[in-house]
C-alpha cells in the first residue's frame, strides 16, 4: 500500500496531534520507543517493519503533522 494513504500514517499523525507521541520523540523516547510503545502491536503496522524506512517516515510524519496542527490552531 502507498504510504500516502496508509492507515499507519494516519495513526501516527493523530498520535502526534493528540500528544500520545511526544513532539520531541527523538529526544524523549526515540524511534524504538515509539515502535515499542505505540506501533509494534497495532494492527495498522502489521505490514511495516521497524527499520530505516520507519524511522524516516516517523520523522517526516511528526514534522508535517505538528506544523499542520499549529497552522490550524493559528487559523481559529
Amino acid at each position: 500500500m502507498d504510504w500516502k494513504e496508509h492507515p499507519a500514517k494516519a495513526f501516527l499523525c493523530s498520535s502526534f496531534k493528540d500528544k500520545v507521541i511526544p513532539v520531541g520523540h527523538l529526544d524523549v523516547i526515540g524511534p524504538k520507543g515509539v515502535w515499542d510503545n505505540h506501533s509494534a502491536n497495532h494492527t495498522t503496522f502489521s505490514d511495516i517493519k521497524r527499520n530505516n524506512n520507519f524511522v524516516r517516515r516517523l520523522k517526516s510524519v511528526g514534522t508535517h503533522c505538528v506544523k499542520k496542527h499549529k497552522r490550524q490552531l493559528m487559523i481559529r
